[in-house]
């Protein structure tokens, strides 16, 4: 489907802008600058990533600490093009903050605890904050508007009878 070029720019600002508002709610109801705003979103990501899509997006049943996957500090960087130690040293004010935990330990071969970290993961206490509940409400009704905004221009089509009856 080719999208002509006053369509394609009209979405792409509505777009951009929905993508600035979220990453601005986001950083301000956890009191993130933006690297450690990418670290964090970057690890919660990883941690799920395992999960099939459909478990992902079940409303009614959300993650839980066994399911999550750690992730280590040197994926993270990989992941983020950034130096290793730009991101120990951005993990550390995260995990003052509760924000990331480390999770699970490395065993050695005699079944014994190394005390070495396995990863990291973020701290899922951390997610349920009233700062964070308010960003999550600004941003369902931006992406609301979004999706309008989307359909007016002929993009996309809602449908309104499938979100009634999951609401």
């Amino acid at each position: 489907m080719l999208i002509p070029g006053d369509v394609a720019r009209a979405v792409r600002r509505t777009t951009t802008t929905f993508v600035l508002n979220w990453i601005d709610a986001r950083q301000r109801a956890l009191d993130l600058d933006p690297l450690e705003f990418l670290i964090f979103h970057t690890i919660a990501a990883a941690n799920l990533q395992h999960l099939p899509l459909s478990r992902r997006a079940a409303l009614d049943d959300p993650e839980v600490d066994a399911e999550r996957r750690p992730v280590s500090i040197e994926g993270v960087a990989a992941a983020l093009n950034v130096p290793g130690e730009t991101v120990r040293r951005r993990l550390r004010a995260l995990a003052e903050r509760r924000l990331i935990d480390r999770m699970g330990q490395i065993e050695d071969e005699d079944g014994e605890r190394s005390g070495v970290s396995a990863g990291l993961a973020v701290d899922l206490p951390a997610l349920e904050t009233p700062p964070l509940r308010r960003a999550l409400d600004l941003e369902l009704s931006q992406l609301w508007r979004l999706l309008l905004s989307l359909e007016a221009l002929g993009v996309i089509r809602i449908n309104r009878d499938h979100i009634a009856r999951a609401a």
